[in-house]
């Protein structure tokens, strides 16, 4: 006899049941989390309010960024992410358009684009319409360049952390702020 799995929120009534088998821990600063699914689907969400994503320490090109979530012992498949964040900074660097994407290393170093590992979580990272916040940035992914390939299939001694990063050729110092969700789906399968 075989199992189907049953999508998110249908379990015999319209209810999404909440877990907390086989989750991981969230990270420091303004961010919560609510669990989802049973003890291998899994729906994480993560809801930042004024989180603290790092600091632009002058005219210059710059990545950097902050701990979300990071993942439990043992190995995940993880299915997709999803991101609607308002990105908001100190008036310095308003006007600038930094990509933003989610990571298993945190961001550093002097680039103005994330790639390999700095957004492996999401992968072409878009930019943001500017970093006043009146636009919020959504983005919907699968994780890194092919479906069930790289960090999509992290084993036992995979990076379980996953970083909110931005980057950009920054137009002076300042802080970058993020308010919104990032929604992880995965399994746990050992």
């Amino acid at each position: 006899m075989s199992t189907i799995r049953q999508p998110f929120g249908v379990d015999g009534s319209t209810i999404t049941p909440t877990t907390s088998v086989n989750v991981g821990t969230v990270g420091t600063g303004n961010v919560s989390v609510s669990e989802q699914g049973d003890a291998v689907n899994h729906k994480t969400v993560l809801t930042l309010t004024n989180f603290a994503v790092g600091s632009a320490v002058g005219a210059a090109n710059l990545a950097f960024g902050a701990l979300l979530y990071t993942l439990p012992a043992g190995a995940q498949i993880i299915e997709g992410s999803y991101f609607s964040l308002a990105i908001t900074g100190t008036t310095t660097i308003v006007g600038d358009t930094p990509e933003i994407g989610l990571g298993s290393v945190i961001g550093s170093g002097a680039v103005a684009v994330l790639s390999t590992t700095l957004e492996d979580y999401v992968l072409d990272s878009p930019a943001s319409a500017a970093i006043s916040g009146a636009t919020p940035l959504v983005k919907l992914t699968g994780v890194t360049a092919g479906a069930v390939t790289g960090i999509a299939l992290n084993v036992a001694a995979s990076a379980k952390t996953i970083y909110l990063n931005c980057a950009d050729g920054w137009a002076g110092a300042g802080d970058v702020i993020a308010t919104g969700t990032v929604t992880i789906v995965w399994k746990q399968v050992s």
